[in-house]
This record gives structure tokens, sequence and C-alpha cells, in this order.
């Protein structure tokens, strides 16, 4: 990857660099990569920016709007996938990349808080989890796959789980559904009939 090309990928983290008087180190990487690495300009190797910018003693802040950004570059590269599931099971958007901001982004417009990129139908997504969704997301980890009712309990009996009712559970659900976060085998029609559902619970 050409220096330039970082303008592109890392447009807000090369500005704090050009801030912080420190934008010399685009060229150190560049450096990098030849001599250490080995790995040609032509090669995106924008994933070891934000690991030489750490190497390099980079506040921890500044890191993290290079790693948003870099997960952002990373996922809209992804193609959207047809994931193999029986039917009423759900289970994570494959593409689903995760970066938790620690702190304010003023670069980023972004607040602290846990983001999620993901493809939904080769559009990309971007999506800030609330503490319930989060714990969602934690139970469909390794590959795991449940229908509603068994992911819904699964989080009321979770120690975190009097967050919220099950009906509110089986709600944030959905909408994760909604979004494209988490898939099922023919989504359309699983959540016409889980609205209907939801109402009658």
């Amino acid at each position: 990857m050409d220096v330039s090309a970082l303008n592109t990928v890392f447009p807000k983290t090369i500005e704090i660099l050009h801030e912080k008087k420190i934008s010399y180190l685009q060229e150190q990487y560049k450096k990098t990569l030849q001599q250490q690495l080995m790995l040609s300009e032509t090669a995106d190797t924008s994933r070891w920016f934000p690991v030489f910018l750490k190497f390099q003693g980079i506040r921890p802040e500044i890191l993290e709007v290079a790693e948003f950004e870099y997960l952002r570059h990373l996922v809209s590269g992804f193609d959207s996938n047809v994931v193999e599931l029986k039917e009423g099971l759900l289970c994570l958007n494959s593409s689903a990349q995760f970066v938790e901001l620690h702190h304010c982004q003023p670069k980023l417009n972004r607040d602290s808080g846990l983001y999620c990129f993901f493809k939904k139908q080769n559009e990309l997504i971007e999506f800030k989890l609330n503490i319930c969704q989060a714990l969602v997301i934690d139970l469909l980890q390794e590959d795991r796959r449940f229908s509603l009712e068994q992911l819904s309990l699964q989080a009321t009996t979770h120690k975190m789980g009097k967050l919220q009712s099950l009906a509110k559970w089986k709600e944030t659900i959905f909408q994760m559904v909604q979004v494209g976060l988490l898939v099922s085998q023919a989504q359309d029609s699983w959540s016409t009939n889980q609205r209907a559902s939801n109402y009658d619970n």
C-alpha cells in the first residue's frame, strides 16, 4: 500500500498525526514495510498500520481511531454471505467486526461505546450496541446458534438478565435481526412471524 493510500483508509488518524506533528510516521511506516516486513507497496497492508502505531508508543485514544477506521475498511471489502441455518435458528452475521471506543472521539464524531461494522446485502452498516445488545452478541460467540426462545431464555438466565423482561429480550433480539446484525434462514418471513408472536406475548 502506497503511503498516500493511508489517507483513504485512515483519514482521521492521519489528520491527528499531522496535528500532533508526528506525520513523519507515515514515511517511517513505508520503510518498515519494505525493510522489515518485506511487503510490496501494492499489497493492502492497512492492517499493519494500527500495530505499527502501537509499537511507536502512540497514545491509546489515537490508536482507537486507527482501529475504528481499519475495521470499517476491512468490512467494506467483505461480501455478504448466505448462511446455512436450520429453520428458526439465529446466528451472528459472519461479517461482523467489533471495536470498543474507551474515549469520546471528536474526530470520528463518536462517543465512547461498543461499535460494530457488518455487511447487509452488500451495504456497509455501522451499529452502536447498548449493554443488552452486547450481551446477546456474547451469547452467540463461537458460532453458537439458537432459536428466538432459546436465545431469550439464555439472556434472562445471565447475571445481567434482570436488566429487562423476557418480552423485552425478545424485542431486543428481533430488532437486531431487523438491522441485519443477527441473521436467520428465510429472514423476511421469520421477521414477519416473530413480529406477530411478539405482540401475542
